[in-house]
């Protein structure tokens, strides 16, 4: 649906696009809504039918938001940024899972520009001392030519006060503004955020893999951890030593076994005191 005043910093693509300091992304169309129930889901409709690498999707609110491993993405209305950017990537494969690195990296330095000190938990949770206050999905699919499409949602805790968040939630969820103790402009927090994305991206595909993968070490918050990793077939617990360079979590058990997870859940171990 149009999307109607809401509040006197109301999401517009004329706003998102006044004094956006990108060269492509967002520069063709942005698509604003008041409530969807995923904006992933929009854009992978749009991209089917054809909207160009570049385009972005947000809402005001979503019904059905979703992070990785299937949870549900809290997003109350006008509090957060949810958004989706549309990506046509001419690259391998197997590179394509560091689209997700390359958001991340983008977010947390966007995030360093203004004074916020966030930390990335493997692969792409975004956390500020160790509570988490974006995530980043990320879905494959092609259109008709048999032409990838990479659909990249993020979720951003922006001026989401603690009330919103469920009680279960409170000791490990954030938003930039409880942290900053101000709210924010989300006009400007999205435009950092497409400024810095947009050169990530071209880091990536000018294939300077290695360049995104240091930067994200630079920004973690997982390796040189211990942590838990929930997999399918169970629980492994050890040192996140590192990661390898498609970004699997290289892990050392307490038999001293190393491990490529390429996907699990992951829960960093709190020092005992």
């Amino acid at each position: 649906m149009p999307l109607p005043e809401y509040g006197n910093q109301r999401l517009t693509s004329e706003k998102i696009q006044m004094g956006l300091k990108t060269r492509w992304l967002g520069k063709k169309k942005v698509y604003c809504f008041y409530e969807v129930d995923s904006t992933n889901i929009v854009a992978k409709r749009l991209a089917l039918e054809g909207a160009p690498s570049g385009t972005i999707v947000i809402s005001e609110a979503q019904r059905k938001g979703r992070g990785r491993m299937a949870r549900f993405w809290l997003s109350p209305k006008g509090d957060g940024l949810y958004f989706s950017l549309i990506l046509r990537p001419d690259i391998i494969q197997e590179r394509g899972q560091l689209i997700t690195f390359a958001t991340a990296v983008a977010l947390a330095s966007s995030l360093k520009e203004r004074g916020i000190d966030s930390r990335i938990k493997w692969p792409n949770d975004i956390l500020i001392q160790e509570r988490k206050v974006a995530g980043i999905l990320m879905e494959v699919s092609a259109d008709r030519n048999r032409t990838a499409i990479i659909v990249v949602g993020v979720g951003i805790n922006v001026n989401t006060s603690i009330e919103a968040f469920p009680p279960s939630l409170r000791d490990s969820v954030t938003s930039l503004s409880l942290n900053i103790g101000r709210p924010l402009s989300r006009i400007r927090v999205f435009q950092d955020f497409l400024t810095h994305f947009e050169f990530w991206y071209e880091v990536l595909i000018s294939e300077r893999f290695e360049d995104i993968l240091r930067a994200w070490r630079g920004f973690s918050s997982t390796l040189g951890t211990r942590v838990n990793v929930t997999l399918q077939e169970g629980i492994i617990s050890g040192l996140a030593e590192g990661i390898d360079s498609q970004g699997a979590l290289l892990l050392r058990d307490d038999e001293g076994r190393q491990h490529r997870i390429i996907a699990g859940d992951v829960i960093h171990c709190r020092p005992s005191s």
